[in-house]
């Protein structure tokens, strides 16, 4: 406690500095050595004099009862107040720059509007949060900066992630009978110590409710899991990386954030780094808010994704030629995700096969047990001529022989 009052570090202050930061003032003689000197010591500070080569410098020891002065420019602050704002010529700031985007401004635009593109709403957060929810969302445990006089217990510490913040706001919409909420912020959160703080940007992401009616074949359904993947999916293919993928890991391996529900979550690597977090909100979170509903969240560690160059986007002439789509009725395993099939059909690298997707899930008991049925949809398009039935043939061969590889096999 001592350390932190009576016996603080002394502070150099020049009076070229006060200068430089006050400006000019209205009276001729202006703000002096002495002013300065008289100033400072009548707020109680004690002043050693510096050899410089400036016009004057002191070595300021603070006093015990003034815990708002720790910098310098604190100091120079306390000479134009006490010295009289209202005695400051009326002069605008020097500035000989143009102002500079930060270096990942075009990336955090290419995030924000993935997000907005994808049905979401941006939201903006409280910078501070409670030390209990500091330690549920902490990326990195005890890496927790608190306030030296927070304003209350709810606002204790800087945040170190954006979750809790996002699981307040979406609390607010569902109270307030606000029953479908996709929500995001992108922002800053803090890591570290008293001494040092670490600061890098994150997005947070939040969504309940249902999901629009698209048609009279898409009616209005519950938002799950997988379209809250689907976006997460849209923002990672803004950047060029060699490899994305989606893990989750055992319960008892204790490796899944405690806010996630440990069963109904998912890990984001990028070139084999994690890059974030989303799912389930954990039922007890759920519980200690009064949510009834089912809450999907997530965070993106932006600090990250950034260290990545942006996909440009490359236009190709429109094909005047037919395509020729095909659809394979599949039977796979459960344990068997589409990631693997995704893979097998990349690895083809067939100039016409120009899109496939899973067009439809078939879950039945008469399937093989612990088995699924997936209708693939396959486009196939030349560029420069019409395809001919012999060559869709082979494409055809070739797409059930990488299928059946990855563990897929013709549903009969």
């Amino acid at each position: 406690m001592e350390a932190r009052t009576a016996s603080r570090k002394p502070i150099a202050l020049a009076l070229s500095e006060v200068w430089r930061i006050l400006g000019a003032t209205v009276d001729a003689e202006g703000i002096g050595k002495a002013t300065v000197e008289g100033v400072l010591t009548a707020l109680g500070c004690g002043l050693a004099e510096l050899e410089s080569k400036d016009k004057a410098a002191w070595l300021v020891t603070l006093p015990s009862w003034r815990l708002d002065l720790e910098r310098e420019i604190d100091l120079i602050e306390e000479v134009a107040r006490v010295y009289g704002y209202n005695r400051f010529a009326n002069t605008l700031p020097a500035f000989g720059e143009g102002v500079k985007a930060l270096p990942w401004a075009e990336r955090e635009a290419a995030v924000r509007g993935t997000l907005l593109a994808a049905g979401f709403h941006e939201a903006i957060a409280g910078t501070f949060c409670s030390s209990a929810e500091a330690a549920l969302s902490a990326p990195q445990p005890g890496q927790v900066v608190p306030l030296g006089n927070p304003l209350s217990d709810e606002a204790g510490v800087l945040r170190p992630s954006l979750v809790p913040g996002m699981l307040a706001m979406i609390a607010a919409n569902l109270h307030r009978d606000v029953s479908d909420v996709r929500l995001f912020e992108v922002g800053t959160v803090f890591n570290g110590n008293t001494e040092k703080v670490d600061e890098r940007p994150a997005v947070a992401f939040g969504a309940a409710g249902s999901l629009p009616e698209q048609g009279p074949l898409h009616p209005a359904r519950v938002i799950e899991f997988h379209d809250v993947k689907g976006a997460v999916e849209q923002v990672l293919a803004r950047f060029q990386a060699r490899q994305v993928y989606f893990d989750h890991f055992p319960a008892e391996a204790g490796l899944t954030p405690e806010w996630l529900h440990p069963y109904r979550a998912a890990r984001v690597a990028v070139d084999g780094i994690t890059v974030g977090w989303f799912g389930q909100l954990h039922p007890r979170q759920a519980a200690a808010r009064k949510l009834k509903e089912l809450v999907l969240v997530g965070e993106l560690y932006l600090d990250r994704l950034y260290k990545l160059p942006l996909r440009k986007p490359i236009a190709r002439e429109i094909s005047r030629f037919q395509p020729v789509r095909r659809d394979f009725s599949l039977v796979l395993d459960n344990s068997i995700s589409w990631e693997r099939i995704d893979g097998a059909l990349a690895g083809l690298q067939i100039p016409e096969l120009v899109e496939w997707r899973a067009r439809e899930v078939f879950r039945d008991a008469r399937l093989g047990a612990g088995e699924f049925a997936l209708l693939l949809g396959a486009t196939f398009q030349a560029a420069d001529r019409t395809l001919r039935e012999e060559e869709l043939q082979d494409f055809q061969a070739q797409v059930v022989e990488a299928v059946g590889k990855a563990g897929a096999r013709l549903r009969s």
